[in-house]
């Protein structure tokens, strides 16, 4: 049975790109934390809803 592999994986391992492709591809992904990528994400995902829930009227002020 062969192990399971990611796309980035399967697309490495193809004859499908140029060793110059590759290895800008590797460094691209050698950049890239993505633990990192994902914090960024959550803070910026909390910093919008703050953003929206700020323009949001308050559940105490009587609607329009």
């Amino acid at each position: 049975m062969t192990r399971p592999r990611s796309p980035y994986q399967r697309l490495m391992e193809s004859e499908a790109l140029s060793s110059e492709v590759k290895a800008e591809r590797l460094r691209l992904y050698e950049r890239y934390n993505p633990v990192s990528l994902q914090h960024n994400v959550n803070k910026a995902t909390l910093a919008l809803r703050e953003v929206v829930a700020a323009r949001l009227p308050s559940s105490d002020e009587p609607a329009a």
